[in-house]
């Protein structure tokens, strides 16, 4: 065989070869903390694997180890309504919920996790369930398809379909894995709870109360007799099977029917009583398990007599005194009839202006003392109701907060003073001011014997001085600076709705948001990056402040906690679903995202950082893996001895 000269050009390739072999890895390769074994490093800059973002791969919209992509639970997902037909001639007893990827439904990840909880529960214990999901965003009609409603409910969602029903039923209770089972556990079970012991009685009463739900026992004594209400009271029951927050029981005897009746709970059989928590789980008011009885409210209903409708009655005594406003809590509120006190407060907050959220809600419950006869009390997020605030008279959007507003039924509103108190008396009084025509002269006038909670609001309360580098304000000067657009109700159609070119838009509050003055500081930077590389012509870089006259700039838009960004890409439709931000608030993670779901491409590595920037970043991250790895390799080496 033929020997290779040193100057062979096959043994110099090979040579190369093993050198290159030899080598440690390519400078161009290096990325922080090697991404965490969760994406590949290209460029200096970590491709990142679903779910996980950042810098080095290490962020999860979730915050944590406890996460799911959206629509990966249950047991199938369906693209069409003709798969749908098919899924309901199949099961009689179906779960629809609906859902969308982060990009377009920024708080649908939060909520995975439980849906795989609620998927374990129904294939452990119910063979003839099934849990179906869909893209409500890929798939609007299907979600048209359940409602009624002009507008179908926000994502998530969930419907019940029971075979023998011909319409879905909207599924109204909290999203968590405990609510949702409890509720399919109903749907799968009589309509009645026949409760055979005092002790049934108290069971049954006692986990409707933890689960913050309604109570309803009928009372009879001669069931022979009595068979015509009976029979009411079951038909009414099979109404409020798919009523997530009401469960029907009835007694049936006599024995245990007197126990009660001599307990006070009503005047004679046949009744209805109602039992409902005192408070509303959405207000952050609990009670104790131990002390039951003093946390509740209890009414009765005589099944004979009483000339108002079961269904109008149980409407009346089934909200608390103060409620939480949701579209489920409106329909009965408006049902009732009666004019509402609403209480809008920054509900993403602990406090609202000077005074605690749970302090306004405490002296609200104080008036309704002498008032829940004439009104309804109602707390309802001012951020989500900012059209509604304005509608009845609230000026200023989320600086006016904390406001009281009453709404009559004749169109009447009224506003409280601003510049007063909020207490049970100023509260009182401006409540009866209302209801005998006089204004808010009452309120000023009980002004002066009560003084406590004087309110200052976030638009009188100076800022704390912005931070370069940490939190900064956004204004006209930064604005042309940073190449930002301050969107309003002059420009919304030119800038956001133009869809010749990709739209970024931060929704924020300027006052009294850390996150936001925090996000600010990047948020800009995307801004003059995306300028000084030149795309200007293909992307508007803007920012709506959350305030008076914006709330019907922002339909469609989940808000959640605020600073929220959201893309609206180039050629789209002009409507939802957007493209909601779930990643770290940093410059390159936000650019990048926007080449990834936008019609901006060609961003190349390090987009965020200028030439200059650029190399002092590559030496920086250089150095820098090389001593975490050689810290990595002694550590190994120490375990190794």
């Amino acid at each position: 065989m033929q020997s290779l000269k040193p100057t062979h050009p096959l043994l110099f390739l090979f040579l190369l070869q093993v050198l290159l072999l030899l080598l440690p890895p390519a400078i161009n390769a290096v990325c922080p903390n090697d991404c965490n074994d969760r994406g590949r490093c290209e460029g200096y800059t970590c491709i990142c694997e679903p779910p996980y973002t950042g810098d080095d791969c290490s962020h999860t919209p979730s915050g944590g180890d406890s996460f799911a992509l959206p629509l990966t639970s249950g047991h199938k997902n369906i693209t069409s309504t003709k798969q749908l037909k098919k899924v309901l001639k199949k099961y009689k007893k179906v779960l629809i919920g609906f859902s969308a990827p982060s990009q377009t439904c920024h708080v649908c990840a939060s909520y995975e996790v439980a849906y795989q909880k609620v998927h374990d529960y129904i294939t452990d214990k119910y063979e003839s369930v099934i849990f179906i999901r869909v893209n409500g965003h890929e798939h609007p009609k299907i979600l048209q398809a359940m409602t009624s409603a002009p507008d179908p409910p926000p994502l998530p969602c969930l419907f019940w379909k029971d075979g023998q029903s011909a319409s879905f039923n909207f599924y109204d209770d909290f999203h968590s894995p405990e609510s949702i089972s409890r509720f399919i556990e109903k749907q799968m079970s009589k309509p009645l709870t026949k409760l055979t012991s005092t002790a049934s009685v108290d069971e049954f009463i006692s986990t409707a109360i933890q689960n913050n739900h309604i109570s309803l026992i009928g009372f009879f004594t001669d069931p022979a007799m009595q068979d015509d209400e009976i029979e009411d009271f079951e038909n009414y029951a099979k109404g409020v099977q798919s009523n997530s927050r009401v469960y029907a029981g009835i007694v049936e005897d006599e024995e245990i029917s007197k126990y009660f009746l001599d307990q006070k709970w009503f005047d004679r059989p046949p009744a209805v009583v109602l039992i409902r928590p005192k408070g509303d789980a959405n207000l952050q008011i609990s009670w104790s398990e131990s002390n039951t009885d003093t946390q509740v409210h209890r009414t009765s209903y005589l099944l004979d007599t009483d000339s108002l409708p079961l269904s109008d009655w149980v409407n009346v005594n089934s909200l608390p005194t103060v409620t939480y406003l949701t579209p489920y809590t409106f329909t009965i509120l408006a049902s009732i009839g009666k004019p509402m006190v609403l209480c809008f407060l920054d509900w993403k907050s602990s406090s609202t202006g000077s005074l605690k959220n749970s302090l306004i809600i405490s002296e609200m419950k104080e008036a309704a003392r002498g008032y829940s006869k004439d009104v309804t009390f109602v707390v309802a997020d001012g951020a989500e109701h900012l059209d509604r605030m304005a509608a009845v008279g609230v000026k200023g959007g989320m600086a006016a907060l904390p406001s009281i507003v009453i709404n009559g039924n004749d169109r009447r509103t009224s506003v409280f003073p601003e510049n007063l108190p909020m207490n049970v008396d100023t509260i009182g009084g401006f409540i009866a001011g209302f209801l005998k025509g006089k204004g808010g002269s009452m309120a000023v006038a009980a002004a002066k014997r009560n003084k406590r909670n004087v309110v200052v609001r976030d638009s009188e309360v100076a800022e704390e001085t912005d931070k370069v580098g940490v939190k900064e304000s956004m204004n006209e000067e930064s604005d042309e600076k940073f190449h930002v657009i301050n969107v309003n109700s002059d420009n919304f159609e030119d800038v956001v709705l133009d869809e010749s070119k990709d739209v970024l838009l931060m929704i924020y509050k300027e006052n009294h948001c850390d996150k936001c003055k925090s996000l600010s500081v990047y948020y800009k930077r995307v801004g003059l990056r995306f300028w000084e590389m030149g795309f200007e012509n293909q992307i508007n870089v803007c920012r709506l402040e959350v305030g008076e006259g914006r709330g019907q700039l922002l339909h469609g838009l989940e808000l959640g906690s605020l600073p929220v960004i959201v893309l609206l890409p180039k050629f789209r439709a002009r409507g939802p679903p957007y493209v909601y931000y779930t990643g770290v608030g940093k410059v390159q993670a936000i650019m990048k995202w926007v080449e990834e779901n936008g019609e901006v491409k060609n961003l190349g590595e390090l987009p965020h950082l200028n030439e200059e920037e650029k190399e002092r970043y590559k030496e920086q991250i250089a150095v820098r893996e090389e001593k975490r790895r050689e810290r990595e390799k002694a550590s190994k080496e120490a375990r190794e001895l």
